[in-house]
């Protein structure tokens, strides 16, 4: 009875990986498209209507691109 219990929680950890792993690939392509709008000078309203990217971390990536 113990290897259904094995293969059962081995898949959940799986999919836990793949579901964190679509979620970091949806954030690296919201700052990299923010980044390419805010070289482009696009108002932040745009930014956070097409890229996705909230508020604060539009904030916090300009902030960060300021210092380099």
């Amino acid at each position: 009875m113990r290897g259904p219990m094995i293969i059962t929680e081995g898949m959940k950890i799986y999919d836990e990986g793949m579901q964190k792993g679509e979620i970091n690939g949806i954030l690296k392509h919201q700052i990299e498209t923010a980044k390419n709008m805010i070289f482009d000078g696009v108002s932040d309203d745009l930014i956070i209507k097409y890229s996705g990217i909230s508020p604060e971390n539009l904030e916090k990536l300009k902030a960060e691109m300021a210092k380099n």
